[in-house]
């Protein structure tokens, strides 16, 4: 969702940044392979694989966002 990429979330990453001392970031790729399985009409394992792929481009893309949080911080994939 837009809330999650780009400029949102680079805002919410200071929000988090003025509040916390620290974040766990959980990327519910994986889980997310439930939806995926309706929503495309495949088979757990083919949902899985898109899924994962999902949540890997999702990191690609808010790379420079997570480098720059000035807070210490971990990614947990689900």
């Amino acid at each position: 969702s837009d809330v999650h990429d780009g400029q949102k979330f680079v805002a919410l990453l200071d929000w988090i940044e003025s509040k916390f001392s620290s974040v766990h970031i959980w990327i519910a790729d994986t889980l997310h392979r439930h939806n995926l399985m309706f929503q495309y009409c495949e088979s757990e394992p083919e949902a899985y694989k898109r899924s994962r792929l999902e949540g890997d481009e999702w990191l690609v893309r808010n790379a420079d966002a997570l480098q720059n949080l000035r807070i210490p911080y971990t990614i947990s994939r689900w």
